[in-house]
């Protein structure tokens, strides 16, 4: 049967999204699994558990963490290590553009559905802003992967956990923005974006 990595209820208990792993028998080379599994999204009735919708999409190997925004739009999906997908519940396919956050590992809305923190193995933070749908900030000074990541009840602090164990809290105004980009054109239109020193990493 499907091995279970993380499950989300809707913010009105309606519904369960269950996060897992799939066993796959016969010929799976086409799908570049490797190890005979496809991960899979189940939506499932709270009441009766009946099945309303799976997904099956190997593109979430290993799929690692589910969650539901606070008002219910969106569903957010850790899969591999460069898939962080987000989901408009309401039209069950994925929102246009995707945030851009390599290397997630979990994620985690705020209590007012306006951000989406994501820890990444990178050991940052990354904080998504849903109403801009561009970066909010990152909180960079974790030694280790980022196992967990949580919001405050009042949605002004971040709390991470580490893969050994460590827990941060850290004010979500700590969020450090990305730096503006500073781009010009030459003599024959051809766009040129300038990059202080010191900020290639």
């Amino acid at each position: 049967g499907t091995t279970l990595n993380s499950f989300a209820f809707t913010p009105d208990w309606q519904q369960l999204c269950l996060g897992g792993l799939q066993p796959v028998s016969g010929d799976t080379s086409s799908l570049n699994l490797g190890n005979g599994f496809i991960p899979r999204l189940s939506f499932r009735n709270v009441d009766d558990g009946s099945l309303i919708e799976q997904i099956d999409d190997a593109r979430l190997l290993p799929l690692r963490d589910v969650d539901y925004s606070s008002d219910g739009r969106y569903l957010a999906v850790v899969g591999t290590i460069s898939s962080l997908r987000l989901w408009s519940v309401e039209k069950r396919q994925l929102i246009d553009p995707q945030p851009n956050v390599p290397l997630a590992s979990s994620v985690c809305f705020s209590p007012d559905g306006r951000f989406l923190a994501v820890g990444r193995l990178a050991g940052t933070v990354r904080i998504w802003d849903l109403e801009q749908n561009q970066l909010y900030g990152t909180l960079s000074d974790d030694d280790d992967f980022v196992k967990e990541v949580e919001f405050s009840a009042d949605g002004e602090w971040v709390l991470s956990k580490t893969f050994d164990g460590l827990v941060r809290m850290r004010p979500l105004a700590d969020a450090v923005a990305p730096p503006v980009e500073n781009v010009r054109e030459n003599s024959i239109g051809m766009k040129l974006k300038l990059i202080p020193p010191g900020q290639f990493a």
